[in-house]
């Protein structure tokens, strides 16, 4: 059952990051009030996902917590590097 958490952690990651990237997308540069309110929801909400995670696996134990966060942190990075190679 604790080898859920990498993986649970790392679907986290990727949906932060794919957030993210969807978020600076929908800048605006000639609404900028906008831009900056969309950002703070967009940040706010990632943030709430993954402390939720997080509190989920470290409530299980240690390891689980480690795991996730392993799991995000690779995935996370992983998503970002992708989609900075493919343009």
């Amino acid at each position: 059952m604790i080898w859920i958490w990498p993986i649970v952690g790392a679907l986290t990651g990727w949906l932060n990051a794919l957030l993210l990237s969807v978020a600076v997308k929908r800048l605006d540069a000639a609404q900028p009030e906008a831009s900056f309110m969309r950002m703070s929801v967009s940040m706010a909400g990632r943030w709430l996902v993954v402390a939720a995670v997080l509190a989920a696996a470290f409530k299980c134990g240690i390891k689980a917590g480690l795991l996730a966060l392993t799991g995000f942190w690779v995935a996370r990075w992983a998503a970002i590097l992708w989609w900075q190679c493919k343009g």
